[in-house]
């Protein structure tokens, strides 16, 4: 009996056990049926994708068996055009493809279903870079998961360069979101120094960055890093393998002419010799040698190069090269030996940026912006980039090597604020190979010159005006006080008058009646200074004679 409640005891535990289970399978489709039936798609899940994974797996099994859904795919390569893969239907518990279209069979990308879900596998990622959308288009219309896969795909030219080459790396993505980033990092913290944010270029979706004088440092020490919102989320290493050879090296190197710019060369073994000569075969037929044991140059052709050349101290294993300051004609292949075995040729491309007019610039000018190289090669490119908008404007391809007239010039119609940094791009291929950025200096002082003008014209024009109206003001104010004053000074003469009147004595006063024919008495007592006539008759004349005696 004891055993026989024992087991019953274990089987009842056992049935709820199975029942609980039960209970949470059932829970669990409910709320994974809940999920589905309410949209809560809030943008594509991001992956990010290099060539070193095989394939990629798109999750759709969580998606309960209902009605009709479609796999979409957008390449980034065809943004506007939207390609149907598979259209599913639920058949009771699982997904059944009904119709798969051409585009999903015959693509390079190689997709495929897994186990009659909605699993969707991709084989060529690379080659399927985009927006991909599980659509259910019954019994509503709406998305229920979105995946973009972001391709990165990383390269250096060349491949296997020598020590002291110029190395171009490049990283490239699918598609540059507005929020993500493409940045060429140096994963050594001694290299940082070396190189900063302004010695890359980035055109599109693809960020450049030019290596000078690499070295075996260099090896796996860079990385095109991705950033979404300000966060790392995804690193591709970048290798370089160099070649070790000490002789036999070749290589072509680009060099800006600025001035006062130098031009600085190595020749490096790793074991000592007797003696070094640099060889200088300029592209205008001018050869020159110059050799370690002859520090005062006289083997050095006569040329304009010569007072330019600058010998460092030869150790055996290391003979620099400096010429300064470099010129645009001092393009031309240079080559070192060591004893009788060449080292090391270099292959010198010159490359310069000539603005006309060369004069203090305004705003409003027009300019012209000339980029020239002294030598270009098979499938050379060059091209002008605004600096502002990030984009190219004008570009130049070259099929011929050495074809002539290698520049590229660009117009620049009357300069702005935001007209006034560009960029001379060299390309080789789709890599690359040199880039000169350039500054136009605009005298802000000038800039305003004509409406200066203007303005100091208008301002002498009102100071005039205001003058003469201060002046015709004055002239109204005192007019009455004039007329007041003359009044005054009228009145005041008159009173003068008086006043001198009063001072003027009359000695005395005679009043005569003269009868016709009388004459006056010469001898009189009275001698009249001033004879008044007064009034007369027709018969008779009076005449007064006065005295004044001051």
């Amino acid at each position: 009996l004891h055993q026989s409640n024992h087991f019953s005891c274990t089987q009842g535990r056992q049935q709820a056990k199975g029942q609980v289970a039960t209970m949470l399978r059932g829970l669990l489709y409910f709320v994974a049926l809940l999920h589905s039936s309410v949209n809560i798609h809030d943008g594509p899940i991001r992956i990010y994708f290099s060539g070193g994974t095989k394939d990629i797996v798109l999750n759709g099994s969580d998606i309960p068996a209902r009605g009709t859904i479609l796999w979409e795919w957008t390449p980034h390569h065809q943004q506007l055009t939207t390609k149907t893969l598979v259209r599913m239907r639920a058949k009771g518990l699982e997904w059944k493809a009904e119709q798969v279209y051409q585009v999903m069979q015959n693509s390079k990308t190689k997709f495929h279903l897994r186990n009659d879900s909605l699993d969707l596998t991709i084989e060529n990622v690379l080659e399927a870079a985009g927006l991909f959308t599980c659509r259910q288009t019954q019994p509503e219309e709406r998305i229920l998961k979105q995946y973009e896969i972001f391709a990165i795909k990383v390269d250096r030219d060349p491949r296997y360069p020598f020590l002291g080459s110029d190395v171009s790396l490049s990283c490239t993505i699918s598609r540059l979101a507005d929020t993500v980033t493409l940045q060429l990092k140096s994963r050594a913290p001694s290299q940082q120094n070396r190189m900063n944010n302004t010695n890359q270029i980035q055109l599109n979706n693809t960020v450049y960055l030019i290596l000078k004088d690499s070295q075996v440092d260099d090896a796996e020490q860079y990385a095109c890093e991705i950033q979404d919102n300000g966060r790392t989320v995804h690193s591709v290493p970048i290798e370089l393998t160099f070649s070790t050879s000490d002789f036999g090296r070749w290589y072509t190197s680009y060099w800006p002419i600025f001035e006062n710019n130098s031009l600085n060369l190595n020749c490096r073994c790793k074991l000592k010799y007797n003696e070094s000569m640099w060889i200088l075969d300029i592209y205008n037929h001018i050869r020159i040698q110059i050799i370690s044991t002859d520090n005062d140059k006289r083997n050095a052709s006569i040329s304009k190069i010569q007072n330019r050349v600058i010998l460092k101290h030869f150790d055996g294993m290391s003979f620099p090269l400096q010429i300064f300051p470099v010129q645009f004609e001092d393009a031309g292949t240079y080559t070192c030996t060591m004893d009788t075995m060449e080292a090391v040729k270099i292959r010198l491309i010159t490359s310069q940026v000539t603005v006309v007019p060369s004069c203090p610039l305004t705003v409003g000018d027009d300019v012209e912006l000339k980029c020239s190289v002294s030598h270009v090669c098979n499938a050379t490119r060059l091209a002008w980039m605004d600096n502002d908008r990030k984009v190219l404007v004008k570009e130049k391809h070259f099929n011929l090597s050495g074809e002539a007239n290698n520049s590229l010039s660009l117009l620049v119609p009357k300069i702005g604020q935001h007209s006034r940094s560009w960029t001379c791009l060299v390309f080789n291929g789709t890599m690359l190979k040199f880039h000169i950025t350039h500054k136009l200096a605009v005298n802000e002082k000038n800039q305003f010159a004509f409406l200066n003008y203007i303005l100091i014209f208008a301002t002498v024009v009102l100071l005039l005006c205001f003058i003469v109206t201060v002046i015709r003001c004055l002239r109204m104010i005192n007019e009455p006080a004039n007329e007041c004053q003359s009044e005054h000074d009228f009145g005041h003469g008159i009173s003068n008058s008086e006043s001198i009147a009063e001072e003027i004595h009359y000695a005395s006063v005679i009043f005569q009646k003269m009868s016709p024919g009388h004459t006056l008495n010469e001898h009189s007592d009275v001698q009249p200074s001033e004879e008044i006539r007064g009034a007369s008759d027709e018969n008779e004349s009076s005449v007064i004679y006065s005295a004044i005696v001051k």
